[in-house]
């Protein structure tokens, strides 16, 4: 989720078109947007869901986590180059991301807790002594953009990377339960959007994670039809597509 600080050059790939460049440059950022929004609140019903029952069931808390800690890190991109494409999706992400981590919290066993507390401290800790160091130190433009962009693309590795962590235990165990598919659809359609964006802009802050972004949602998409959730064991259509949503 990210763009780029070189928009007033021309788009090698549009060769001159005035046409082209506004697709690039406003259509498929815009796209973008909607795409980030929908990967953002894809797991609200499971985690509606969760509340209701009072338990996290299959859910994890860390990649939710590590959602917000995506959207704090572009909030802060935006703000020093200026740009509302990647502020508003990010702002959007980092606030819902938030309340998901903080409902979620208090239904997770003692160690999940503790990884997903201790990682929204250690990276968001990180976050704010880099966009210092940028915005207070003075350092040159260029290396505050660098740096920047380096933290942002990490967190943004590590919330696509962070679902196959279980990739292991899924294929062991021939259920991708823990998996959720609304979110990695989700992912697969904004990671294809922003990685064109990044090639139409020679970004490479942008090409880069949202290319392993690609790689990795859709090897969780394959996961999820080659080892699909287990029929639940109920006896009526009502409590069936009720856990259904936890799936989700």
């Amino acid at each position: 989720m990210g763009a780029s600080d070189n928009s007033d050059s021309g788009i090698p790939l549009c060769a001159g078109s005035m046409a082209c460049q506004i697709a690039l440059q406003y259509v498929v950022p815009s796209l973008g947007c909607v795409t980030a929004a929908g990967l953002t609140l894809s797991p609200y019903p499971a985690i509606r869901r969760a509340v209701e029952d009072g338990t996290l069931g299959k859910l994890n808390t860390l990649p939710f986590g590590l959602l917000a800690c995506n959207g704090l890190v572009w909030t802060v991109y935006s703000f020093y180059i200026k740009d509302w494409f990647i502020f508003a999706p990010n702002f959007f992400g980092w606030v819902c991301a938030t309340l998901y981590t903080l409902y979620l919290l208090p239904m997770a066993t003692h160690k999940a807790r503790q990884l997903t507390v201790l990682g929204l401290v250690a990276i968001q800790s990180v976050i704010y002594l880099t966009g210092a160091i940028a915005f207070i130190s003075g350092i040159q433009r260029d290396a505050a953009l660098t740096l920047l962009g380096i933290v942002a693309n990490a967190v943004l590795i590590m919330f696509y990377a962070s679902p196959l962590a279980t990739c292991f235990e899924v294929i062991k165990l021939k259920d991708s339960s823990t998996f959720q598919f609304p979110l990695a659809l989700a992912t697969v359609v904004n990671s294809i959007l922003w990685t064109s964006y990044g090639f139409a802009l020679s970004n490479w802050y942008i090409i880069v994670p949202n290319g392993l972004g690609v790689v990795f949602s859709v090897l969780q998409v394959a996961l999820i039809f080659v080892y699909p959730k287990p029929a639940p064991t109920v006896s009526t259509g009502t409590a069936a597509s009720a856990d259904y949503l936890v799936a989700e």
